[in-house]
């Protein structure tokens, strides 16, 4: 199940009437399956399920989503039947990630003469932050971080006389941060939960959306973010010794250059508010029939609940950054 929660008593938002005051009234699933309503609120009650008729096929196949996972080892299982907020339900998956950095320094020296010498440099460094590959099939909801940075120098040295030395140096550098969704890179897209190829190719990206369930783990990364910083540098510097005194002068410029942007396909999220009810439960009395629809209750309603029910709290399309022509 992903959660760790007692049992919850459901109701159905669509069964929601609209009172005199201005609040809303729903009706338990219990109550509208015809199950028996005395059992103490928390316990097994068979009536506290949401009909076929009502589950709406998205919702029903994105849950399905969570049986592709591994099940809980049989050790953690057997530990979590003897506790209320069991997890016996739950599953259990186990992935490595793997962080690489490579560096690779290359310089060249010039010296035609006495009086002057140069140098080069080139230093290229890599480096991938692995993502922890739990689930596959797109579903993932972390990042792979790829890195790539190169510095380039150059630096002159100019020796006309014994007393006078000018020096020339100059850098440029650039450094990459991107972050690419891990569901993205396992070959997923909208499409995974369901949504149809004419849907998914109107995301603003390919990759998965973000889906949210509340008190569970979510499913699917839609987020690439892109973070590119460039510096130039150019110093000048000049020492003159005249009998026992030494003057140095110098100048340095440097011009440093920030992009960063976001690309995001689209986020989804579901919370337990469209299930719940405001009416005070506890573990030995009744749950109630009815209740007033609630947008805090700690007790009542379920996430996955409502992602069955097709009944969304909040959910927004996200960005794609195209460059100028």
């Amino acid at each position: 199940s992903g959660s760790s929660y007692v049992l919850s008593t459901l109701y159905d938002p669509l069964t929601q009437v609209a009172n005199a005051d201005g609040t809303y009234t729903r009706t338990s699933f219990i109550a509208e399956n015809g199950g028996n309503t005395n059992l103490p609120a928390g316990s097994v009650n068979p009536a506290n399920f949401i009909p076929q008729s009502k589950i709406n096929p998205q919702g029903q196949l994105v849950c399905k989503l969570y049986a592709l996972f591994p099940a809980a080892p049989a050790s953690v299982t057997e530990a979590a039947k003897a506790s209320a907020q069991s997890n016996v339900n739950n599953y259990s998956a186990a992935a490595q990630k793997v962080n690489t950095q490579e560096r690779f320094d290359f310089r060249a020296d010039w010296a035609p003469s006495e009086k002057f010498t140069a140098f080069g440099t080139w230093m290229r460094q890599y480096s991938v932050s692995g993502g922890a590959e739990y689930y596959g099939h797109g579903l993932d909801t972390g990042s792979v971080g790829k890195n790539p940075t190169n510095r380039i120098l150059l630096s002159a040295t100019y020796v006309p006389s014994a007393t006078f030395v000018l020096n020339v140096t100059g850098a440029a550098s650039v450094w990459h941060q991107n972050d690419y969704s891990l569901g993205a890179l396992e070959g997923g897209d909208a499409t995974v939960f369901g949504f149809s190829p004419a849907f998914a190719s109107q995301l603003p990206i390919n990759n998965p959306p973000n889906m949210s369930f509340q008190n569970y783990t979510g499913l699917g990364q839609g987020r690439n973010y892109y973070y590119t910083l460039r510096n130039n540098d150019f110093q000048v510097n000049a020492t003159k010794t005249l009998n026992n005194h030494s003057f140095r002068f110098g100048y340095q410029m440097t011009v440093q250059m920030l992009n960063d942007y976001n690309e995001n396909s689209a986020n989804f999220c579901f919370d337990r508010n469209l299930t719940s009810s405001s009416c005070v439960e506890t573990a030995t009395s009744a749950p109630c029939a009815t209740g007033l629809a609630s947008t805090g209750s700690t007790t009542k309603g379920d996430a996955i609940a409502s992602r069955l029910l097709g009944t969304l709290s909040y959910s927004s399309t996200g960005y794609a950054v195209v460059p100028a022509a």
